[in-house]
């Protein structure tokens, strides 16, 4: 009986695991009630623009917004682009597209937002997953 239980418990841990190792996907909307978790978060980027601020040594961070712009963001992605010189080439080339990043979800200004170190966090989706 005390091995039988003990099975049950390790496949408990196993499937519990599994389970974690998931990661949720949630709308922008849904996001303001992830704030402190690890999701993932899709939508289409709407507006965009440079910081202009330099907020490390990186240089000016671009924030995109997903699904509706400013100045009542549901959601943001405050990115560096890979080359630092071309923050512009970023903000082009993600215009009207649909896209996911994951990551923790804070809050900046009452918005909830994902900050990734580098803008290839952030996927493109296919037409195949919208």
């Amino acid at each position: 009986m005390r091995m039988l239980w003990g099975s049950c418990l390790v496949g408990l841990l196993a499937v519990s695991g599994l389970l974690a190792s998931e990661q949720l996907k949630v709308t922008t909307g849904e996001a303001k009630t992830h704030v402190g978790e690890i999701v993932t978060v899709c939508g289409k980027v709407v507006g965009s623009r440079i910081s202009k601020y330099s907020v490390t040594s990186r240089g000016r961070p671009v924030i995109l917004n997903l699904d509706q712009p400013e100045p009542n963001p549901v959601f943001l992605i405050l990115t560096w682009p890979s080359d630092p010189t071309k923050p512009g080439d970023l903000e082009g080339s993600l215009h009207g597209k649909q896209v996911c990043v994951t990551g923790k979800i804070v809050k900046g200004r009452g918005v909830p937002q994902i900050i990734t170190s580098d803008s290839s966090q952030i996927q493109l989706q296919s037409d195949e997953t919208k």
